[in-house]
């Protein structure tokens, strides 16, 4: 659920994270998938170095960490179901694009 995603940063002292739930609570019936979602992990001596970068889609949740070689993008994307169709292709090429990189 969105208002409980701070609690993955109760994981572990040592770390943080952000995430995107992919249940919407706007209405007054749920909308989504009640254990879905997404979240990145990191410990506490990056958080100089991660930068959050916004998506338009809570399927995905991606940081950009900055390394002395150049910044590194990370994604953790829930992929939508494969039906082995051009529809399929057309929905992970569009989960992946919404993103503000």
């Amino acid at each position: 659920m969105p208002d409980k995603l701070q609690l993955l940063t109760n994981i572990h002292t040592d770390f943080l994270a952000c995430g995107s739930s992919a249940v919407d609570i706007s209405r007054d019936i749920l909308v989504g998938r009640p254990y879905g979602g997404t979240a990145v992990l990191y410990t506490k001596s990056l958080v100089d170095n991660i930068t959050l970068i916004q998506s338009a889609d809570p399927r995905l949740t991606a940081v950009r960490l900055h390394t002395r070689y150049g910044p590194v993008l990370i994604l953790n994307v829930y992929m939508p179901t494969d039906y082995h169709n051009e529809d399929s292709l057309e929905q992970y090429t569009e989960t992946c694009g919404r993103i503000d990189a």
